[in-house]
This record gives structure tokens, sequence and C-alpha cells, in this order.
């Protein structure tokens, strides 16, 4: 709320419209908000963000952590004990600086920014930082995006 910069309020959602507007691409939604020390005013408008459960959310790593190889779409991941893997997998949506992994990746696997063709399987590598890669192997973890939704 503009009116209360720093606070927070909970509320859940209680009613949707069921369709999308398809001129704004916006659909009306009821959110009760407990407002016991009455701190909210009728007609106030404020910024809602959704917290989605990420259950089934889609693996994702980098646009430039994929290589297709004569084997297939692969990555090259670093295991625990910080050895190269090159790991075969498919290939869901393209979100441009992401790519959807569909099937051979676990949540948080490491994976290695730009790999080159001369990591060889099994080597031992020292990892660095993805925010300041050098020339040494940057690796960053594959995750699951939790949906962020703000609107008015």
């Amino acid at each position: 709320m503009q009116e209360r910069p720093g606070q927070d309020f909970e509320g859940v959602v209680t009613r949707t419209a069921g369709a999308l507007d398809p001129t704004s691409r916006t659909m009306q939604v009821e959110v009760q908000v407990p407002n016991h020390d009455g701190k909210l005013y009728a007609g106030m408008y404020g910024q809602v963000k959704f917290l989605l459960p990420d259950d089934n959310a889609p693996i994702v790593v980098p646009a430039d952590a994929f290589v297709f190889r004569s084997q297939g779409p692969q990555v090259v991941t670093v295991t625990n004990d910080n050895r190269i893997h090159w790991q075969k997998i498919s290939v869901g949506r393209d979100f441009g600086t992401q790519l959807e992994v569909l099937d051979g990746l676990a949540k948080n696997t490491k994976v290695v920014i730009n790999p080159t063709d001369d990591l060889l399987e099994d080597v031992q590598v020292q990892v660095k930082s993805a925010e300041k890669p050098k020339t040494d192997i940057a690796a960053t973890s594959a995750s699951s995006p939790v949906p962020d939704v703000a609107k008015k």
C-alpha cells in the first residue's frame, strides 16, 4: 500500500473472474485481507504479489550453459567432488536467457557457464562464482523459478 510504506498485508484469494479480459490480458481477483487494526480503508489501492506453489515448476538453466553436440543437447555439470560431467538433457521451452530442462537434470545441480569442448569427463575443477566469472570454471545452480506476479 502506497499509504503504508514498508508494511505488508497478507491475504487469501477468495474469488476470480474465471476469464481473462482479451484486451488487457488481466483477470479480476478478489483477495480477502484481515483488517483487525483498521489500517486499510475502502477504496485504497495496493500492489499485490502472488506467491504460487512451485511443486511442479520447471528446471531452468542459463542459455549459455546449454551445448548442442552430436550426442544431443547437453549441459556440463559439476559433481559434489568438483568433477566435470557431461549430462544429456531434454530441452523444453526457450525463455531467451534461460532454457527449460524437461529431463536429465535435478534441481540445484551445478552447471558450467559457457562450457568449451575441451572440458573432459571426470576432470577435477575449481568452481568460481557465476557473478564474476574468470578464466576458470564458473558454475550456477539449475533452479525452479518462483512465479512472481505483481499487479495493481
